[in-house]
């Protein structure tokens, strides 16, 4: 017993020690942290003198400034940096000091910092980044030039413009950034964030044209520089100037020889942005090219992809001279189905039920997909959703409802089974039952990507914002009845039912519901002024309820687009984001008002 007595008494005193100065240290952080500076100081100052660490010295030296100790704050660091074989960070820390105590001295020492010669390149970086975030970027300036020979061409270009760029002068800075892709074009990634960081494309239209005639310049000025073309894309793509990216780069293929993958990264983009046309008309250019056959063959594909994917967009009201079924037969024609071209094939049984009510041959085509060897095991998953679709349609729910359990069976764990299940929820709420649809949309909602999460929600909102306030239910019944007359296309019996539910039912809450379905079916058979009225009807009658942002916005791109209309427009667009800031058409509604008052991006090839 003696021994653990003796054995704890000297742990103990060796322990001691480290154990009062983790405690100050501890001490000395929470009342930092906490600003109580003077508490601060009875910790800082003993574990400073006793570690000389630098941390304690940056702490305790804001410490004495932050409550005005400024003779005890000067001693600190002369103490500190006595003998030290750099005398500029002694002047660094003083300029610190006396920019808060003494401005006159402080000026002194930034005078003296900025025409100090310096011979090595961490030095210079370190007093440059001190006098910029001191904010004497003259200075800084003056001092970094002195020394250009001393620098990296990438610390020497990218601080310069960071400089230019806090002294607000635009045209400079940008010229350093463009100085840094034309000296080495692996910066352009670099490039492309600095400016991001410097720069609002939407907001700042000024400073974003200057960048605009600074990179064509820059384009015409050098021989073909691939990262200076890949700049001017990334900024008409920043603005949206999808037609002038795409002009841009045939203009530069025609001066310099094609380049496929620059097109292949504009034809991702507007794909992703949802210029569906262009997309296509991008792999339409590249099929002139000399390109080998595999290549051809991956263009032609995607060709005829998106050529669909427009019409589909479109609901297949596109311009007479788009029509999408040669560019079908060509290709059909000219290939035979196989596992990497599936997928074209899938879309050609879209087009032939949805479009050209071919029954039997989309079947038949989904048939074959889901028989070829080799297939993706998803691409036959989509071919079964598809078929599935056409059950709905020919009112087979039941056989529809099979295959779509497959599909969710198959991919348990996978979006596309999530994809399958809110299919099979659709099917539930056909049928009226309303509760074991919004079971499966619960799960869907938790548990899935963000696209068929909203699918979800906006099934969900529809059950149960409406569902509670009709006990029996019959409203609700009649309203997926018509929802499913609609994806049939008995677009006569869905307007029967929806006008007889107004009439049974005149003040139940699925009326903004109903005048919003009754605007898509006009608008989808060009009846814009009927269309119109739909929407005027929610904007006065039902401004709280969850489309009265959504028909805002319409009817403003309705007035833009469709009646000509740029005044009206402008009011919409104006209402929409005064009186919902929170909308997801508030930022587009932003843009739409910035092109009707005349701010659009020029092309010069």
């Amino acid at each position: 017993m003696l021994k653990k007595v003796l054995l704890f008494i000297i742990t103990f005193t060796i322990l001691k020690p480290a154990l009062a100065q983790q405690s100050d240290a501890e001490f000395a952080e929470h009342y930092f942290n906490k600003q109580e500076y003077n508490k601060a100081i009875l910790y800082l100052d003993k574990l400073y003198y006793d570690k000389k660490n630098v941390n304690y010295f940056d702490k305790l030296l804001t410490s004495y400034i932050k409550v005005d100790e400024f003779q005890k704050a000067e001693k600190l660091i002369k103490q500190h940096y006595k003998g030290a074989a750099k005398e500029f960070e002694e002047d660094i820390a003083l300029a610190k000091l006396f920019a808060v105590s003494n401005p006159d001295k402080a000026e002194k020492i930034y005078q003296h910092l900025s025409e100090l010669r310096l011979k090595n390149q961490t030095d210079i970086t370190v007093l440059a980044d001190f006098l910029i975030n001191s904010k004497e970027y003259q200075r800084a300036y003056e001092f970094y030039t002195a020394h250009k020979d001393l620098q990296s061409t990438y610390n020497y270009y990218l601080t310069l413009a960071r400089i230019f760029g806090a002294l607000g002068k635009n045209s400079a800075m940008i010229d350093q950034y463009l100085n840094m892709v034309l000296e080495n074009p692996a910066y352009q990634n670099i490039v492309k964030s600095s400016l991001i960081r410097y720069l609002d494309f939407t907001e700042d239209e000024e400073l974003s044209e200057l960048l605009r005639i600074s990179l064509l310049k820059a384009q015409q000025n050098s021989k073909y520089n691939p990262a200076i073309v890949s700049l001017l894309q990334w900024y008409y793509l920043q603005v949206g100037a999808f037609d002038a990216a795409f002009s841009q780069l045939k203009a530069a293929s025609k001066r310099n020889g094609i380049v496929l993958e620059p097109f292949l990264e504009l034809a991702k983009t507007l794909a992703n942005n949802g210029k569906l046309k262009l997309c296509y008309e991008t792999y339409t250019y590249l099929e002139t090219e000399g390109f080998s056959p595999e290549t051809q063959q991956f263009i032609q594909t995607n060709k005829v992809k998106y050529a669909y994917a427009f019409y589909n967009q479109n609901n297949g009201l596109v311009e007479d001279e788009f029509d999408v079924a040669p560019i079908f037969d060509n290709y059909i024609r000219a290939t035979s189905l196989n596992a990497a071209n599936a997928f074209v094939y899938l879309d050609f049984a879209d087009y032939l039920f949805r479009y050209k009510k071919d029954i039997s041959s989309a079947f038949a085509y989904c048939d074959s997909i889901i028989n070829t060897p080799n297939i993706y095991p998803r691409v036959a998953a989509f071919a079964k959703i598809k078929k599935a679709d056409i059950l709905v349609v020919e009112d087979d729910i039941w056989e529809a409802s099979l295959l779509y359990s497959q599909v969710e069976k198959e991919f348990k764990n996978d979006d596309l089974g999530s994809h399958a299940k809110l299919k099979n929820a659709h099917i539930a709420y056909y049928s009226g039952d309303f509760e074991w649809a919004q079971a499966q949309l619960d799960i869907i909602k938790a548990a899935t990507s963000e696209l068929i999460s909203n699918n979800a929600i906006d099934l969900s909102l529809i059950i149960t914002d409406n569902l509670n306030l009709d006990t029996s239910g019959t409203a609700m019944t009649l309203y997926a009845q018509a929802d499913l007359y609609l994806l049939q296309n008995k677009t006569p019996q869905a307007l029967a039912l929806l006008d007889s539910l107004i009439e049974l039912f005149p003040t139940h809450s699925l009326k903004d519901e109903i005048l919003w379905k009754k605007f898509n079916i006009a608008k989808k058979e060009r009846n814009y002024p009927l269309a119109k009225s739909y929407l005027e009807q929610i904007i006065t009658d039902h401004a709280f309820d969850i489309y009265a942002d959504d028909a805002i916005y319409n009817l403003g791109l309705m007035y833009q687009d469709i009646f000509n209309d740029s005044a009206a427009a402008i009011e919409q667009y104006k209402n929409l984001i005064i009186n919902h800031p929170n909308s997801v058409f508030t930022a587009n509604a932003r843009k739409r008002l910035r092109n009707l008052r005349g701010d659009n991006i020029k092309f010069e090839g």
